[in-house]
């Protein structure tokens, strides 16, 4: 995919327009009713949001360059981290966190 783009630019001027259209009309009349509580939406980090996304924000971004997220971590990896976080408890892999029942030493 060298430098391929996902969308040609009609149909991203399309749903440009379709955008504006929408903000000047539909939402323009909701918020005129119920205004928003922020001028301002962000990230936890203090990266602005925008109110919404569409294919026109990652129209000029080259198809090899948008990729998939990375892996989900697994259950047991998340379950070391809290333990290993949280305040006064011992550092114990989750197996070793597992009560195991005592068996006898002569079983029939």
């Amino acid at each position: 995919m060298n430098n391929a783009h996902l969308f040609s630019a009609p149909a991203i001027d399309a749903v440009r327009e379709s955008q504006a259209e929408w903000e000047e009309g539909a939402l323009a009349a909701f918020l005129k009713n119920r205004p928003e509580e922020k001028d301002v939406y962000e990230t936890e980090s203090g990266i602005p949001l925008k109110r919404i996304y569409t294919a026109a924000d990652v129209a000029d971004i080259p198809a090899e360059e948008l990729g998939f997220p990375g892996p989900i971590p697994s259950p047991a990896a998340s379950t070391r981290r809290c333990i290993a976080a949280a305040p006064g408890r011992s550092v114990r892999s989750p197996a070793s966190a597992i009560p195991r029942r005592r068996t006898s030493a002569t079983s029939t």
